[in-house]
């Protein structure tokens, strides 16, 4: 009888292990989980608040694209206008030289007509022998 109780002591001591080291075994994984449910609150926390602060980049952000698209379209009307007045300004330019060349070309037609006359004058002062006045 002796070595059915102590198979049967050993038996029991070696459920109370198993029992013992369950039981840690157990409290183990229930903190580790317990610590890492905190870690993933807090992660979640962390994440939440960079989503929140990255959404208030965002709005900012396309406010400010908004404000420059407006100053851009203002520029873009301003910069049509100039060419606008550029283009007005350019014709009235080519206008000014075709006048410039024909009172050009007038002037050398009075020049050659002033010319004409007075070898015509002095032709005939010559022949009716007068004086040049």
């Amino acid at each position: 009888m002796a070595g059915s109780d102590l198979s049967t002591f050993g038996a029991f001591m070696l459920g109370q292990v198993a029992a013992d080291s369950s039981a840690a075994f157990q409290r183990q994984v229930a903190f580790l989980r317990n610590r890492g449910r905190t870690n993933s609150n807090e992660d979640y926390c962390r994440v939440l608040k960079l989503a929140i602060r990255g959404e208030e980049v965002a709005k900012f952000l396309d406010g400010k694209l908004d404000r420059i698209k407006e100053e851009l379209s203002a520029e873009r009307e301003k910069s049509a206008h100039l060419e606008r007045q550029l283009a007005a300004a350019n014709a009235s330019n080519d206008e000014l030289k075709r006048q410039l060349e024909a009172e050009k070309a007038h002037a050398v037609m009075l020049d050659d007509r002033l010319f004409d006359l007075t070898m015509r004058h002095a032709r005939l002062c010559k022949k009716t022998n007068t004086k040049d006045s």
